[in-house]
């Protein structure tokens, strides 16, 4: 049965979420490394995060392994902006339910540190992508930004993808009469009913 508006079908969880505390840099499960992954916060799992969930399974049935959504708990905005940050559209429950309703093979949830934050981009990268996960390929949006200050962007990522072999693709956003779909969007639509 399909969501209204944002065309996943709901689902079940059939298995616990892996949790990588990245402190300590321990791996998720094994099968879901060696694929490919798409990182953000996935709040509220909307139209536009669909189409990229979308692409990331075709990229990893492209590489014989699994898609995964990579998110976080809690969002890096409760952290960087303590009371300031927007309401989340979701519960981390709802949103794996979402998630995997896209069709991906895993969601893995990145404990968000001070520590995981204060990453310059390329430690980011390396910690997360490379070491953590495995991936072999990356699928983001153009408004993908990680690391220390969000200085990463999706031209970095695709250099850093380059030069470590990873595959990298970064979708074209979804639009609706000209506007970006985003999660700020739909919060913006909902406070005004």
């Amino acid at each position: 049965m399909a969501l209204p508006g944002n065309g996943c079908p709901e689902i079940r969880l059939q298995q616990s979420r892996p949790v990588i505390p990245l402190c300590t840099a321990a791996a998720p499960d094994p099968r879901l490394q060696g694929g490919a992954i798409s990182i953000g916060n996935f709040d509220g799992v909307h139209r536009g995060h669909a189409r990229l969930l979308e692409r990331l399974c075709e990229l990893a049935a492209e590489l014989g392994g699994p898609a995964v959504a990579v998110t976080f708990d809690p969002p890096p905005a409760a952290l960087l902006r303590p009371g300031a940050q927007p309401p989340s559209l979701t519960t981390l429950e709802r949103r794996e339910e979402l998630l995997r309703g896209c069709g991906v093979d895993g969601v893995v949830v990145i404990e968000t540190t001070r520590h995981l934050l204060g990453q310059a981009p390329e430690a980011f990268f390396q910690s997360v992508v490379v070491d953590a996960l495995g991936a072999r390929g990356i699928v983001e949006g153009p408004n993908f930004f990680f690391g220390r200050d969000r200085a990463g962007n999706p031209h970095l990522l695709e250099r850093l993808c380059d030069e470590s072999g990873l595959i990298c693709r970064i979708v074209r956003p979804t639009t609706i009469q000209g506007l970006m779909i985003s999660s700020t969007r739909v919060r913006e639509a909902i406070a005004s009913g």
